[in-house]
């Protein structure tokens, strides 16, 4: 193995580090402060970076929160697309809408218990703070293609109703999934993360079987 090669592989994997630390760290500061409280110098300082490296990496504030929440909401910070994970294959794989159901429910469960800090945040002030809104209807439509994919591969299976439009069950997947949802029933109706995953499971199973 030549020196270079080495060096290159160190400096991209203490690159990765950094990026990471750097995402810990602001999801951190944005959860505790508020996203207009928190600044870039408070973020470097905390990652043990440069301000510069921080605006090199993520551009801004608005950079730090889409990538903050696209780490907590995948779980890690690897360069693998959601549909290539573990828990979106066991959707392709699931051989009844029986088991389809049981495992998109535990799936949002798992996403939204990562992600339950970071809601009050980006809903809770989205109103006030385009950056917020902007990344909630980022957001939104990222929801929305998966659940448009979906509807095309529950009903191409037959696992689904009969008569079922695909738009329609894009739709009911992407209301019944939403942060909004998940934070109404959590915070204001009581549910625990328990509770909320079977009544999601109920809900689909009653909207689409």
């Amino acid at each position: 193995m030549s020196s270079r090669h080495y060096d290159n592989r160190s400096r991209a994997e203490a690159a990765q580090a950094a990026r990471r630390r750097i995402l810990h760290v602001a999801r951190e500061e944005f959860v505790q402060h508020g996203y207009s409280a928190t600044t870039i110098a408070a973020i470097a300082r905390k990652a043990g970076v440069s301000v510069q490296t921080v605006y090199a990496g993520f551009g801004g504030k608005a950079g730090l929160l889409k990538g903050a929440y696209d780490i907590t909401l995948a779980g890690d910070d690897q360069q693998l697309p959601m549909a290539a994970r573990p828990e979106f294959q066991r959707l392709a794989d699931a051989a009844n809408a029986a088991e389809l159901l049981t495992s998109y429910a535990a799936l949002a469960r798992s996403i939204m218990a990562r992600l339950r800090p970071m809601l009050p945040l980006i809903y809770g002030t989205r109103a006030v703070e385009p950056d917020l809104d902007e990344l909630a209807l980022t957001a939104a439509k990222e929801r929305r293609f998966g659940a448009r994919a979906f509807a095309e591969n529950a009903i191409s299976r037959g696992m689904l109703r009969a008569g079922l439009e695909q738009e329609v069950v894009t739709d009911l997947v992407w209301v019944l999934n939403a942060p909004e949802t998940y934070l109404l029933l959590t915070r204001s109706a009581g549910l625990d993360d328990d509770d909320y995953q079977r009544w999601l499971e109920t809900s689909l199973r009653a909207a689409l079987t």
